[in-house]
């Protein structure tokens, strides 16, 4: 498919503009609690080791900062898979005249295989958000650190 016949395809039709809008609300219904997820238990992390008299490791060294972020996003991205799990089925469902609503996605996730249909792919998930948050939040800490050095 070309980027044409996506655009046409995905913004042509009400149906398309539909799948997007459904989509897009679950998209923030996942991201939002991701981000503070691993945000908030990245610095209570932080806080926790600094008030320990020999800490594991020093939550404000570089190697510090990626292990605290790695544990924040794998974390976040486990917390979140169900979400994941329902905005990709909702990206990608195609034919029929409707496009399922995110609660009726949800009930047809949870027939196909309860709890654990949702968390389908939320290895890989953790796999990847892990060190990626981990690389993020290290790079961001540093550069914090140098401009405020």
């Amino acid at each position: 498919m070309s980027i044409a016949e996506a655009m046409k395809r995905n913004f042509g039709d009400a149906r398309g503009r539909g799948n997007i809008f459904n989509a897009w609300q679950v998209t923030v219904i996942r991201d939002v609690p991701f981000g503070a997820i691993q945000i908030a238990l990245f610095e209570v992390l932080k806080i926790s080791l600094s008030g320990m008299e020999h800490p594991y490791v020093d939550g404000d060294s570089f190697f510090g900062e990626a292990i605290l972020g790695m544990i924040g996003g794998g974390v976040g991205a486990f917390v979140s898979a169900p979400a994941d799990v329902v905005v990709t089925r909702m990206i990608k469902q195609q034919g029929g005249d409707e496009a399922l609503s995110p609660a009726e996605m949800v009930k047809e996730i949870w027939s196909e295989g309860g709890v654990g249909a949702f968390f389908r792919g939320s290895r890989e998930r953790v796999i990847y958000w892990a060190p990626a948050i981990g690389i993020f939040l290290t790079a961001y800490c540093q550069f914090r650190h140098l401009l405020l050095e």
